[in-house]
């Protein structure tokens, strides 16, 4: 039962945290707040980059929460029941924190992840704000939401056919297959450099957009 309401909490935080990126996003800069936020002596550049920048922190604050919440479920329930050996514990950290500095492809395998994850974040941020600028222009004016939500999804399927059109990208799909930890890291970073470029186009097409098309 802890755990069904725990993952209910997640479902509920997730659910939360993408609304609360979408208003602000929408209400803001494309409702009547527009006006508003379009008079202050900023660019565009920074007003969009204020927002992402907002909501990454949303979005990693909601991630931290939730795998605090799973560690702590798992964990204290083990130390009330007094089945833990502190000595074996901190003797398992030490050697486990010992072999991380002393394998650096391990090391770099795991910024790997960690950067990867932190550019898919911006991705997908960058993917519903350009969704959303579409929708507003004048063409859809009268059917914005279905037409950001269609858009949200062609985006993505768009890069996801363009890049596996790549010749080189078949090799992300064998790293399982390696045996060399070090021929792994140098293959992770094609998804990490697609997915920069991703987020670089996403950005310049929705300040342009934001320049030149803002319908509000």
């Amino acid at each position: 039962i802890l755990y069904l309401l725990l993952f209910a909490l997640w479902v509920a935080m997730g659910v939360l945290t993408v609304v609360s990126i979408i208003q602000r996003f929408y209400k803001n800069l494309l409702g009547d707040e527009g006006f508003l936020m379009f008079t202050l002596p900023v660019s565009s550049t920074l007003l969009l980059t204020s927002k992402m920048l907002a909501a990454m922190l949303w979005t990693i604050a909601s991630s931290l929460v939730g795998m605090l919440s799973l560690f702590l479920t798992m964990f204290i329930p083990v130390c009330f029941a007094g089945d833990i050996n502190w000595n074996d514990l901190l003797y398992v950290f030490n050697e486990a924190w010992t072999a991380l500095f002393h394998t650096p492809a391990l090391l770099t395998f795991i910024f790997q992840c960690f950067l990867g994850g932190f550019i898919s974040i911006i991705v997908t941020i960058l993917m519903a704000y350009t969704a959303m600028m579409l929708g507003q222009l004048q063409a859809f004016s009268r059917h914005q939401i279905i037409v950001s939500f269609i858009a949200f999804f062609l985006i993505g399927w768009v890069f996801s056919t363009i890049f596996s059109l790549l010749p080189f990208n078949d090799l992300t799909f064998n790293f399982i297959s390696m045996n060399d930890f070090e021929d792994l890291t140098k293959v992770f970073w094609i998804p990490i450099v697609e997915s920069l470029v991703q987020a670089v186009i996403l950005f310049v097409g929705t300040n342009w957009l934001m320049r030149n098309k803002l319908n509000l």
